[in-house]
């Protein structure tokens, strides 16, 4: 027998695992902009509900959040506007980071990169 044959009936033991990654589709924008939130996964159904917190870079506290968004061919993009001017932002902080979350199966992403959003307008001079 040539020393490249073997059984083929061995079994390989291994666990599939869902990801989620999630981004902000530019990296910069102003109050009132829409920005798109894109969230792709690998081994997670269509159908499975997707959440989304939107956190202060630095200290991680929540913004916002965006819920109910299902899957759809491994991927969900949502058009959000950015509208805070009734949340609890300060112009100091303007770095955010994205947090996605889906219930079954149970996967959580890593922080997004951060879109840096001006809250006030810009001063002008001439």
């Amino acid at each position: 027998m040539p020393d490249y044959e073997s059984l083929q009936d061995t079994k390989i033991q291994g666990q599939v695992i869902p990801v989620a990654i999630v981004e902000w589709s530019r990296l910069r924008a102003w109050h009132g902009d829409k920005v798109t939130i894109a969230v792709r996964t690998s081994q997670v159904p269509d159908g499975s509900t997707v959440t989304v917190k939107i956190l202060t870079k630095d200290g991680n506290t929540e913004v916002d959040t965006v819920g109910g968004l299902s899957v759809s061919g491994s991927k969900v993009d949502h058009d959000y506007a950015i509208q805070w001017k009734d949340k609890s932002v300060s112009a100091d902080k303007n770095a955010y980071v994205l947090k996605a979350s889906i219930d079954d199966p149970k996967v959580d992403s890593a922080l997004s990169p951060p879109l840096m959003v001006d809250l006030e307008p810009p001063v002008l001079s001439f």
